[in-house]
């Protein structure tokens, strides 16, 4: 395996690599042949295979469950819960989650706190540079002098926003929201890595929350970032022919693929003409293609025009009025050049994989069955998937970051036998934010302190002896942490 570097067009392979050698998991080289074999059946007990950190490993995230809200509309709950996992910063988004699905979701909140217990502010945007700036100082130590938004705050206080916005989102929305918020404190010891996100923890607690041993045969969950909106997939879920043939090829190790997209920035002059800042009309576009439809679009536009770019995200209470399918308008936006495939920075690979220019032509939403596509292997995919909660694997907890998470597990995925298979009639799309947290992933620093990790997973996958690390790997959750979860990896 070699060390690549990264270009502004993404990734490319250093002068020393072999023709054969391309990025398997963001800067982690290694023989695209030797990508693991969808084979066997391990998937079929995901949730009890984990195991807790060797001694000498690397520090696991210490969250501390700081609060946490059940859903005050159990009756919407269904077959199918939104998982998500957010930094408080981008807590308003909850709200455009809840105006887009109207069953249950299920989001970890996340706050890195100082010594003093105030929010500091270590987003994967600025990759720890913040905390070597400020590292002694006494305004660091205050968890103050931050830029984020709410730089500063106490937990409780923190946690009274929490509190809030899971209010308003059940009552602006349409959605049964389950929120916990978690707190870690930050400090020098996690390095590079106090800038990372730690998604993996808070997918298995937001997974936990669910009850992963209790899971139903016919449960499924859709994994989704902040920034992304799953589309459409409510109509597959609560139309019972298209449910079925889903609940099949997810119970025979189907692992749906929902392909990502972006809107292009709707322009400046036209925002101004608008009277509008730039920010709210690109919330505005990216909600007018999930929600879809001319009566849509007219109430999205008025929503918007009477309140700010946070307010915005309450549009649409009742998505069943606006039915025209949202595939249509993004295939036109993606025509003109105003929607691309989303883009992870610095990880050109992460979706394209998905074929998006095929799955553009796959499917009719208004007919049955859904024809989907199988993904073809491709080093670095970081795939938005549906699956059934009992198939997930665990995240190991050793990685941190989003873009990491994802590409690992659908790496993961594979091995234990799971198959992904692109969904031609639903998909996901980013909504518009400032910031990336993979940009801070991309940079050097960062992956450096990444590098052992993801050389080791990839070895342990590679010797068919890989097992999520957990930090319940001890509890009776991992029955079988024990037994290897994968099989070696294979020629192609």
């Amino acid at each position: 395996m070699l060390l690549t570097s990264a270009s502004s067009s993404g990734l490319q392979r250093s002068s020393t690599s072999t023709s054969s050698s391309q990025p398997l998991i963001g800067r982690v080289a290694g023989d695209v042949l030797q990508l693991p074999v969808a084979g066997g059946e391990a998937f079929r007990t995901a949730t009890q295979r984990c195991r807790p950190q060797l001694e000498g490993g690397p520090l696991l995230p210490k969250l501390q469950r700081s609060g946490a809200w059940p859903g005050s509309e159990p009756s919407r709950g269904s077959n199918t819960t939104v998982v998500t996992t957010l930094h408080v910063d981008r807590l308003h988004l909850l709200e455009a989650h809840c105006a887009v699905w109207p069953h249950t979701i299920v989001a970890a909140v996340y706050a890195p706190v100082s010594a003093t217990r105030r929010l500091v502010c270590l987003s994967e945007g600025n990759g720890g540079g913040e905390l070597a700036r400020r590292r002694g100082s006494f305004l660091s130590w205050l968890g103050l002098g931050g830029s984020c938004t709410y730089s500063g705050w106490s937990v409780d206080r923190l946690k009274r926003l929490v509190r809030s916005t899971h209010r308003r989102a059940q009552k602006t929305g349409q959605c049964n929201l389950e929120v916990s918020f978690w707190t870690e404190r930050v400090g020098a010891e996690l390095g590079a890595a106090a800038g990372l996100l730690p998604q993996a923890a808070l997918q298995n607690r937001a997974l936990l929350a669910l009850g992963p041993e209790d899971a139903s045969e016919h449960s499924a969950v859709v994994l989704l970032d902040s920034d992304m909106v799953s589309v459409d997939i409510w109509q597959l879920v609560n139309w019972p022919t298209r449910w079925a043939r889903a609940l099949r090829e997810m119970s025979a190790g189907k692992a749906l693929v929902l392909p990502a997209f972006q809107l292009t920035p709707g322009g400046v002059a036209a925002a101004a003409a608008r009277g509008e800042a730039v920010g709210l009309a690109a919330m505005r576009d990216a909600l007018e293609v999930a929600t879809a439809g001319t009566k849509g679009r007219t109430r999205a536009g008025k929503i918007a025009d009477s309140c700010g770019a946070r307010c915005a995200v309450k549009l649409i209470m009742k998505l069943e009025q606006f039915a025209e399918a949202g595939k249509f308008p993004l295939k036109q936006l993606y025509a003109e050049g105003r929607a691309t495939v989303y883009s992870d920075h610095g990880f050109a690979s992460s979706q394209s994989a998905a074929l998006p220019e095929l799955w553009f032509e796959a499917g009719d939403m208004h007919g049955d069955p859904d024809d989907g596509y199988p993904v073809a292997p491709q080093p670095g995919f970081a795939p938005f998937t549906m699956m059934l909660q009992r198939h997930v694997p665990w995240a190991d907890e050793r990685l941190r970051g989003s873009y990491y998470q994802r590409a690992w597990q659908a790496l993961a995925c594979r091995a234990m036998g799971l198959q992904h298979v692109v969904q031609p009639n639903s998909f996901s799309l980013q909504l518009p934010h400032d910031g990336g947290y993979s940009r801070g992933e991309a940079a050097l620093k960062n992956f450096l302190q990444l590098e052992p990790v993801l050389r080791q997973l990839v070895e342990e996958v590679g010797r068919g002896a890989y097992v999520p690390v957990t930090s319940f790997g001890d509890s009776n959750i991992c029955k079988q942490r024990d037994a290897p979860a994968v099989a070696p990896a294979h020629d192609e």
